[in-house]
């Protein structure tokens, strides 16, 4: 159960980041991630500093900051901010963690805005000085990564979102690199193109749902490889995202008719069981709405989990659903413990995301 509940703050703190877009009407924020890249530990507290724009016609005051840990100290513009003009978010990373990477958060609460605004503070701490080599070891080539899979997290249906890491050239020469064999939707840009011997080049990825058709939801990847002088490397970097439902433009007449999903019960604990042994659950899904439930996605994290049922299903109100999952023991890697997350994509505002979990041992 503890583990349960450790993946269940993750969850909700990947969740959490889909909220600023509900935002962008009302302030604009320079950025939402400030990357210090690789620090020292004996470079002692590092700080940044982000600054908003207020877009809407009315001030706006920032009620508070909040931190997801000790290590990190907000600063704000205490006072309100009027149309047009501009505050600031101090953050000081106090750097006393150890090393390792390190992906701070800052929950930001502001007046005339229904959810808070994520601000990421990320980078990795050293306690020495190391060879871009060491740091960089994933090589496409010359050029080095620190790992070929990232996250974008959750995104709404129909929009795009952008992240960038950094990039080295580990060997002496410049060369000019590219993206190649590039996912629909998926853009890589690289600043600068052309990169010089033994240095660092921001790598930009972004996706974009509009590009797409038809429409994708749940768990999807995309990917590309990298091209260095005009050499395609087999090296596929991939870029992981969860699309789920944007209720952006929801009306509050449209909240108050939309569906409303409940389930039986948010989670199946198997106990102890040997490996190749297959079981079989069920979930209850009602809906307690006004207007149809969707379902677009079902997806396992693991794959030990499956079900038969087609996507999209639809629930009309009153009615509920019976899903049925099969979990096959012999298609999870090792034995030891296990918790499976099965992600369920909905219409549902409330619960756009349901999470059901398996748990359990395998011997």
């Amino acid at each position: 159960m503890k583990k349960i509940a450790a993946i269940a703050v993750l969850i909700f703190t990947l969740f959490a980041d889909s909220y600023a877009e509900t935002a962008e009407k009302v302030v604009s924020f320079d950025k939402k991630i400030h990357d210090f890249g690789d620090i020292l530990i004996s470079d002692g507290a590092v700080k940044c500093l982000f600054t908003f724009t207020n877009v809407s016609n009315s001030p706006i005051v920032i009620h508070n900051v909040v931190s997801s840990c000790g290590c990190t100290t907000p600063d704000w513009t205490r006072k309100p901010v009027l149309p047009g003009q501009k505050g600031t978010i101090n953050a000081r990373f106090s750097n006393d963690q150890g090393e390792g990477a390190f992906d701070k958060s800052l929950t930001v609460y502001i007046s005339n805005v229904d959810r808070p605004v994520i601000l990421r503070l990320r980078g990795y701490s050293h306690k020495k000085e190391k060879d871009l080599a060491r740091m960089y070891d994933v090589l496409a080539g010359p050029i080095g990564l620190r790992k070929t899979v990232y996250s974008l997290g959750y995104l709404d249906q129909g929009n795009a979102k952008e992240d960038y890491v950094q990039i080295a050239n580990t060997g002496k020469s410049a060369v000019e690199i590219s993206a190649v064999e590039v996912s629909e939707g998926l853009t890589v840009s690289f600043e600068p193109e052309r990169i010089e011997g033994r240095q660092l080049s921001k790598m930009i990825y972004s996706v974009d749902l509009s590009k797409i058709t038809p429409q994708i939801w749940g768990r999807n990847s995309f990917k590309f490889k990298l091209c260095v002088d005009g050499k395609t490397q087999p090296v596929e970097i991939r870029i992981d995202a969860m699309v789920k439902d944007n209720f952006g433009g929801l009306t509050k007449t449209d909240l108050a008719s939309s569906p409303r999903l409940t389930v039986d019960k948010s989670y199946f604990e198997f106990g102890q069981i040997t490996k190749g042994q297959v079981l079989q659950e069920s979930f209850t899904i009602r809906n307690k709405g006004r207007k149809a439930l969707k379902l677009y996605s079902i997806d396992s994290q693991t794959p030990g989990s499956v079900t038969s049922d087609d996507c999209p299903v639809s629930i009309q109100p009153g009615e509920s659903y019976n899903l049925k999952i099969v979990f096959d023991s012999s298609k999870i890697k090792g034995t030891g413990e296990i918790v499976d997350v099965i992600s369920i994509v909905t219409n549902d505002p409330d619960k756009p995301i349901l999470n059901l979990f398996i748990s359990g041992i395998i011997e």
